[in-house]
């Protein structure tokens, strides 16, 4: 069972859905978690009997936290979704109606559609089944179509990037084609019956997509290959299960290749000439086959360009993929360059990475590349004869000569030295620890931890040959141990079986060779642990400790208190990886990579970033500027050592960029994606984050202002006649904001920062934030329109919910009732004018829920019965005896008039 806080969790979810993140890989984790799901409910549970037993029009208190639970609802989505809801929430239908409960239920959806759905999107249920990814009754399906991706676009195996061959196939799937349930694809000729909300994540975002997919393919690739795997996850093994009771494709992998090759350019000798073996590329859009044109420099001279037979091109997922023919070159030893051309647009270019001043092929033609170590029969290819070899064959720009060498043969082509030598580093090898190293206290030494020693290896030549080696400065003649020596060429390996035991600091001397210092330490494990928030138990076992050291920390501060220990009458402290992602400036308390921001106080002329971790490769600062979500490189990555548990970056120059740039964002590099600090250098306020919670009984509205970097800031609330509302000359960072606001209307909310030093300007504009308020209680008198109405029918055995958009319908609403009802006029607009449900009205309006997005639902009944819905004229039935028509359940109403 996991073992981790509630609270910490829900909050971490509620932090993405709030930052439109999808939070279904972390759902799917946690789905077999049955405590944490039971306590999940429970509270969606409280807070929506909350709103009930309240007014009409109040607002959930936790709307995030309930969200969460409708998405873990929704993985068990076959068609059904409320009905799902109901089971789940049972309790909340014995004490109020379903239109009310579902009512709540849809304002909470509405509040988190995305700012980037589609119009197709506009169930409200698909904001919550988007952030499943998939659906667990269509993923047998998904896996089917994955399936079709390894086959097609990853020929039966997991290349590096599996991230970015995923992206590239939903970069440019059409997610569009095929039915509401259905995805189309030409390459394979099938029909997926894939969600239309996964459809969404194929078009819209689908890097949470990419995850699942990248999990899913790996599951396929065990299966395909004969390593049955074990799922201890219900979601994935259900998925699985059911996908490879039919799966029958053991005999296509017959015909695969093999190994894949590299995705770049390579030489290769046949028959006594110079080959260029183009890699296999994948492109997105391709409208013409014809135009797909490889082309060969040699310096700025064209000296190949294919031909149509040249050049073989199959459809794929997302794609094309595009193999050329092999390409004799004449010149091997002139700058070439390889280029591909689509459509007249560069698709590949080699640059200067086939620039060669020397080529050497092995025996079958591959290349060997210089520095490397190779021992055997070798063929050189170069310009200018050398004594030492003899020419084979002269191809007039090239020479070509076949030769053995050994491990020490060096040759000098010119400017070129080909060394063959590839000699194996002296050092002691079994598990190095990759979490820990050890530094030591009294100089700058930092040494590796073994915890489990194998041998001693080294290599030397004939003069170098030692008698003995030193351990800790005592000498062991090497005739004393079982030592494992061969020759070749001149050159001495030693392979000798480590006989060291106790755990200690190490230091092994092989003279006239080398000396290196390591750490053996055998029973050395560590982990963290999370306790609360930002606070974590770090456990250390090792080998110099009696028992385990058990640390609570909080992440700010966790490395005041050093792990050291003594050994030899020397002091030693572990450096221990314990997997946080931390920034610090100057040396302060730590911070989270992703998490907290820095802003221009944090900016002095010294001030420098220190990365906890280590394992970035390089980093690249990007500036933003007019709240534009797009970033412009400021200037070139910049490489990182990666081999330190803590990197250094300097930003004391950050501030030069400040006319320029409200932010400065530095990106990270790991093998796993960029990691971002922001750098506020202007006050930035945030507008998604901003909530607002507005009673529209009696006007209360409140919203809490968070804003990025620093700054004098204040704030206005101002009706569209000019009635100022609210005026605040001081807003704090994290503010709760509370007022009344006065009648329906637009308003307007204005964040102002006022000027520093001595400029003439009284106050910079930050945003503003324009609002269309609707108060219940001012209702009466005004017109609406009904949008869409909603309906069950008899499906399958069950009752489905469906949609139907309303056409010209509106509702005059004229009376509010003491129950907080409203009486109203239901009319059409025709062509001869608005006609009115003369067998209806007047009609009783129930508010069901609250307003977002300026729409809210609504209840309309005749005498207590549900209105009838008009299918055929997409209207309201002007009637209520017709067997056949459908009860219209609920109606979303546009507050619009």
């Amino acid at each position: 069972m996991m073992n981790f806080s509630y609270d910490d969790k829900l909050n971490e979810l509620k932090i993405k859905v709030y930052h439109e993140q999808n939070i279904g890989m972390d759902l799917i984790e946690l789905l077999d978690n049955k405590a944490f799901l039971k306590e999940l409910h429970m509270r969606a549970k409280w807070h929506l009997k909350n709103s009930l037993v309240l007014d009409v029009g109040t607002r959930v208190s936790d709307p995030a936290l309930v969200f969460i639970s409708l998405v873990c609802i929704g993985f068990s989505y076959d068609g059904a979704f409320y009905d799902a809801v109901q089971n789940t929430y049972e309790e909340l239908y014995e004490i109020s109606s379903r239109q009310r409960i579902e009512g709540l239920i849809r304002d909470v959806l509405r509040k988190f559609k995305p700012k980037n759905a589609s119009r197709k999107d506009e169930r409200m249920i698909n904001y919550a089944l988007r952030q499943t990814i998939v659906p667990q009754a269509f993923l047998p399906e998904f896996f089917e179509f994955i399936y079709d991706i390894y086959r097609l676009n990853l020929e039966y195996s997991l290349p590096e990037n599996l991230y970015e061959e995923f992206e590239f196939v939903y970069h440019n799937l059409d997610g569009s084609k095929g039915s509401f349930d259905e995805l189309e694809v030409n390459c394979t000729n099938k029909t997926y019956k894939l969600i239309q909300t996964t459809k969404c994540l194929i078009n819209e975002d689908s890097s949470a997509l990419t995850e699942l997919s990248v999990e899913v393919v790996k599951l396929i690739d065990s299966r395909v290959w004969d390593k049955n795997p074990t799922i201890k996850n219900s979601y994935y093994n259900y998925g699985y299960e059911m996908w490879e009771a039919n799966y029958s494709h053991d005999t296509e992998r017959n015909g695969m290749s093999g190994s894949r090759s590299s995705w770049k350019p390579k030489f290769e000798l046949r028959y006594g000439c110079v080959y260029l073996v183009p890699p296999v590329h994948k492109i997105r859009d391709l409208m013409n086959g014809r135009s797909v044109i490889a082309q060969v420099y040699c310096g700025e001279r064209l000296v190949y360009e294919s031909r149509q037979m040249d050049v073989n091109i199959q459809e794929i997922m997302g794609g094309y993929r595009i193999r050329v023919n092999d390409i004799k070159l004449d010149d091997p030893l002139n700058e070439v360059r390889y280029v591909l051309k689509a459509d007249n647009r560069g698709v590949y270019s080699s640059g200067a990475s086939l620039h060669r001043e020397v080529l050497a092929f092995n025996e079958e033609g591959v290349e060997v590349r210089n520095n490397k170590g190779y021992e055997g029969r070798i063929t050189f290819c170069y310009k200018n004869r050398i004594p030492e070899l003899e020419v084979s064959a002269n191809r007039g720009t090239y020479l070509l000569s076949s030769k053995s060498v050994k491990y020490e043969d060096v040759f000098v082509f010119g400017n070129e030295v080909f060394n063959c030598s590839g000699m194996i580093v002296p050092n002691v090898y079994g598990s190095i620890c990759s979490k820990a190293t050890v530094s030591s206290l009294d100089g700058n030494e930092t040494l590796p931890v073994f915890t489990k020693l194998k041998f001693l290896m080294f290599e030397c030549k004939d003069e170098q040959v030692p008698t003995c080696l030193y351990v800790n400065e005592r000498m062991i003649p090497l005739k004393s141990l079982n030592v494992e020596q061969s020759y070749r060429g001149g050159v001495h390996k030693f392979v000798i079986p480590s006989n060291i035991e106790n755990p200690g600091v190490y230091r092994i001397r092989i003279p006239n060779i080398k000396s290196f210092d390591f750490v053996y330490d055998p029973t050395f494990e560590s982990c963290t642990k999370r306790r609360m928030g930002d606070e974590y138990e770090l456990h250390v076992t090792s080998s110099f400790y009696d028992e385990e050291l058990i640390r609570v920390v909080e992440l700010k501060h966790f490395d005041k208190e050093p792990i050291d220990f003594f050994y030899g009458g020397m002091k030693y402290r572990y450096e221990i990886n314990f997997g946080f992602e931390l920034y610090r400036i100057n040396g302060g308390e730590w911070r989270k990579i992703g998490v907290d921001t820095m802003n221009e106080k944090d900016l002095g002329l010294d001030s420098y970033l220190e990365l906890y971790g280590g394992g970035y490769s390089s980093y690249q600062i990007c500036g933003r500027k007019n709240h534009e979500v797009s970033i412009n490189p400021v200037a070139d990555s910049v490489a990182l050592e990666q081999d330190k548990l803590i990197q250094r970056i300097s930003i004391g120059y950050f501030n030069r960029y400040k006319a320029e740039y409200e932010m400065l964002l530095i990106l990270l590099f790991k093998n796993d994606g960029p990691k971002p600090i922001e750098c506020f250098l202007r006050c930035v306020i945030r507008e998604k984050d901003i909530h607002f919670d507005l009673n529209q009984f009696n006007g209360n509205l409140k919203f809490q202002v968070t804003y990025d970097g620093i700054g004098d800031v204040s704030m206005e609330l101002t009706r569209s006649d000019g009635f100022m509302v609210l005026c605040k000359s001081q807003v704090d960072n994290g503010e709760w904001i509370e007022t009344t606001v006065p009648s329906s209307g637009e308003y307007e909310l204005a964040f102002y920062e006022k000027a520093k030093g001595l400029s003439l300007l009284k106050k910079k504009e930050l945003c503003k934030i324009p609002m269309n308020i609707i108060l219940f209680n001012d209702m009466a008198g005004r017109r609406f329109s009904l949008v869409r109405a909603h309906y069950d029918v008899y499906c399958n055995e069950a009752y489905r919910q469906r949609d139907l958009v309303l056409r010209g319908v509106h509702i005059k609403l004229t009376q509010l009732l003491k129950d907080g009802r409203y009486l109203g006029d239901l009319y059409s607009d025709t062509p001869d004018g608005k006609f009115y449900l003369y067998h209806l009205n007047p009609v009783t309006v129930e508010l069901c829920g609250c307003a977002e997005d300026m729409k809210m639902d609504v209840f309309i009944t005749k005498d207590e019965d549900g209105v009838l819905l008009d299918l055929q004229h997409s209207n309201i039935l002007n009637a209520l005896t017709d067997q056949k028509a459908p009860d219209v359940y609920l109606i979303e109403m546009k507050l619009d008039n």
